[in-house]
């Protein structure tokens, strides 16, 4: 067989697999504890540590974030400044607004459009195009984000970076408030 059936016959596997193993939904983790509400989490002062990972698994960069919220009602703003392992920060300010208790909308500085989320059970997730520099350019990413409560005090991070359904990378990071 050609390299290109070879290649076809994958990407037609692969395909197969996504129909038959769909990804989770928020709702799937409706009825796990302890709850999550942005609202309430994010709230205060609290802060992050976190590794980005690159496709082939390589650990870097590596960074701090401290974190700033405040809320009126159902509108927010979350302030995060970041901090990195070769010493240059960033900051990045959200706006976020729940229509529902389930489900919420932010905007960034630097987020492309509008970002959509849901919140059930123990789980938020979020879905948004991310401008970043990339190899010299700038280059929008496709980022799908999932925050999971450890506790009351403890949040779990886990984002997949994407460009073209190819993951570019993914990151990890645990959020502690006190």
């Amino acid at each position: 067989m050609t390299r290109i059936r070879w290649v076809l016959l994958g990407f037609a596997l692969a395909l197969i697999a996504l129909a038959v193993h769909p990804r989770p939904a928020a709702e799937d983790y409706a009825e796990r504890t302890p709850e999550l509400d942005l609202r309430r989490y994010m709230n205060g002062a609290f802060e992050g540590w976190g590794v980005l990972t690159d496709y082939r698994g390589t650990a870097e960069p590596r960074f701090h974030i401290r974190m700033q919220a405040g809320w009126r009602g159902d509108e927010g703003e979350l302030a995060e400044d970041f901090t990195f392992n070769d010493g240059h920060t960033d900051r990045r300010v959200w706006k976020l607004r729940f229509s529902d208790a389930h489900h919420f909308t932010a905007t960034a500085n630097d987020v492309i459009g509008l970002a959509r989320g849901e919140q059930y059970g123990d789980t938020a997730h979020l879905r948004y195009v991310l401008r970043l520099p990339v190899l010299g350019g700038m280059h929008d990413v496709d980022m799908d984000y999932w925050l999971y409560a450890v506790d009351a005090h403890t949040l779990v991070n886990r984002v997949e970076m994407r460009k073209f359904g190819f993951t570019l990378g993914e990151l990890a990071v645990v959020f502690r408030k006190p």
